[in-house]
């Protein structure tokens, strides 16, 4: 198989192309297209790297807040509830159905131990248990929600070519709020 041929082509015309801030592959092949097709191929692949490096940066910002864990008021006192891992989340889910079992079962006496990330733990009833297990739940599913719409106001920014809006986009903001404490984002 032979290499493409080395091409050495002059550089976009208009130096307020946002492709122009492009470089690669992408920008080498649009040269190659018609000028009326050339700027919106090499936008279009600028404009997908960014969008591809901003969501992961919102995905890891997600995680990583989940992982920092649920500030939750527990019965007993003030604690935060462990969501680093599957591991946590299954222990969660596991308390909350816990919880129903033993409302099902009519049992008021039987508690459910939680160990929480300060080291405590917090003996629930069954009422007490589901709803920790629901309030973590919507915790988790709230962040994920602030994620895609985060997601979704960085790609109507890219589809719109406003790449300086794409640059100065603050993730940080408009996360969901946290036992009335405010944003977490």
């Amino acid at each position: 198989m032979r290499p493409w041929p080395r091409l050495d082509l002059p550089p976009l015309e208009r130096a307020d192309c946002p492709a122009a801030r492009c470089s690669g592959s992408g920008a080498v092949a649009a040269r190659m297209l018609d000028v009326g097709r050339r700027e919106h191929a090499v936008a279009a692949g600028c404009h997908s790297r960014r969008l591809r490096r901003m969501a992961a940066r919102i995905s890891s910002e997600r995680d990583a807040r989940i992982a920092a864990g649920m500030p939750y008021a527990f019965p007993d006192g003030n604690g935060t509830v462990q969501l680093r891992n599957e591991r946590d989340i299954t222990n969660v889910i596991g308390v909350g159905t816990s919880g129903m079992m033993l409302d099902a079962a009519g049992d008021a006496e039987t508690t459910v131990g939680f160990r929480d990330q300060e080291d405590v733990t917090h003996p629930l009833t069954g009422a007490q248990a589901q709803a920790l297990g629901q309030k973590a739940t919507a915790w988790i599913s709230a962040h994920y929600t602030a994620a895609w719409t985060h997601k979704d106001a960085v790609k109507r920014l890219a589809e719109a070519g406003n790449l300086a809006a794409l640059d100065d986009y603050d993730i940080g903001a408009g996360g969901p709020e946290v036992g009335g404490g405010g944003s977490t984002w």
